[in-house]
């Protein structure tokens, strides 16, 4: 029995197709409202060029006894209403796939211990039921500090639809890796207004995703993670290349006038560096500016919340 899939915007909707051509059976979703649960009626994934539909089971809140293991692919501000929608659905297990360094206390506050699904995959919504995927990715998934069988059941699941999925018990690691490449290049691309090859093509721009890299690197080991700092410089250069196409998810946010995610992705790095972080502390400072004046908001700022006095 697949997951249920709690949250199917962009990178759940991934996920839904990915499922699919596992299984052949339509992946449930549980979506935030009844729009968007009709909306995932007609859900289409482009990914190398080619448009695919793909069937969804939709519902629009919780269903008791509906679900066994959960992937919840949310905004991490949503985090807690999806855990509840999981717990009140019946899933007994949860795979959690967010930016940012979060989501242990939150899921202990409904019995889950937590598994984490590190990707690094680009993908954004250009319709209200059409998702395009960026570039090459991948996903990691593993329970912290040991390796599992459910992870390495749903990364065998994943690799059957086509992804590129691994299971592990190096959790940690990754996601402090991928914590650096969401610092530097969301924060970059935000502050420029530019798509992620900013950050490979702009030696300007490239400058300051690497000195976060390095940033990022310290805090890792300051939790007690090794990971060197060439190890994220390496990550964010390839991730920005192999997605540069691909609008970073706090600058679609900027641009949809949508609450970002800024704090759950530097706010972790800045507290393990005891604030001792210039690169990263300016980028975060600048998008909360840019997201607090709605200046990304394509000609909308009147519809930000921060304009609505």
């Amino acid at each position: 029995m697949a997951p249920c899939i709690i949250g199917c915007g962009a990178m759940g909707s991934l996920l839904a197709l990915q499922l699919y051509r596992a299984t052949g059976e339509p992946p449930v979703c549980i979506a935030r409202d009844p729009g968007r649960a009709r909306e995932l009626a007609s859900l289409e994934v482009e990914e190398g060029g080619a448009l695919r539909h793909v069937p969804v089971e939709a519902y629009s809140g919780p269903v008791p006894g509906l679900c066994r293991t959960a992937i919840v692919a949310v905004k991490s501000w949503s985090l807690p209403g999806a855990l509840r929608a999981a717990r009140l659905s019946g899933a007994e297990k949860v795979f959690l796939l967010l930016n940012g360094l979060v989501g242990e206390a939150e899921a202990a506050r409904y019995g889950y211990r937590p598994r984490f699904i590190v990707s690094t995959y680009g993908a954004r919504r250009t319709g209200r039921a059409r998702v395009v995927i960026a570039g090459e990715g991948y996903h990691v998934i593993g329970l912290p500090g040991a390796l599992d069988e459910e992870s390495c059941r749903l990364a065998g699941l994943l690799r059957m639809g086509g992804a590129k999925a691994w299971c592990t018990g190096r959790i940690e690691w990754y996601r402090w890796l991928k914590a650096g490449v969401n610092a530097a290049i969301n924060g970059v691309t935000s502050v420029l207004w530019a798509p992620n090859r900013v950050v490979v093509e702009n030696p300007w721009a490239r400058r300051v995703a690497l000195r976060v890299a390095w940033e990022a690197a310290e805090a890792a080991r300051r939790a007690g993670v090794e990971l060197r700092g060439e190890e994220v410089v390496g990550e964010v250069l390839r991730v920005a290349r192999d997605t540069g196409d691909n609008v970073s998810s706090t600058l679609q946010d900027l641009e949809a006038c949508r609450r970002t995610e800024a704090p759950a992705i530097y706010e972790p790095i800045i507290r393990a560096l005891e604030g001792r972080a210039p690169t990263i502390e300016a980028l975060y400072f600048l998008v909360r500016a840019l997201e607090l004046g709605g200046l990304r908001c394509r000609g909308r700022r009147s519809q930000h919340p921060a304009w609505q006095r």
